[in-house]
């Protein structure tokens, strides 16, 4: 399954990958994107995520961000 995390440089995020890392025999996650308007945070976030060590008992590793964007607000639409 290919997840997008919205507000992926909240630092909220570490603890959402760690969750998929336990559930990862019922939600099998393949592929993360995370998505954030602070490239700052979305850098921060993302590396420190791509590092998260395996989960403890053994369990496989937590799903590692493929890839981060920047999401900026389009012309016109409500904040």
């Amino acid at each position: 399954m290919k997840l997008t995390v919205v507000g992926g440089g909240s630092t909220y995020t570490p603890e959402l990958i760690d969750g998929f890392a336990r559930l990862r025999d019922t939600l099998p996650v393949e592929e993360l994107v995370l998505v954030d308007p602070a490239a700052d945070r979305l850098n921060l976030v993302g590396g420190l995520a791509r590092r998260m060590p395996q989960t403890p008992g053994g369990q496989p590793p937590a799903p590692r961000p493929a890839n981060t964007a920047t999401a900026t607000r389009k012309r016109g639409t409500r904040q």
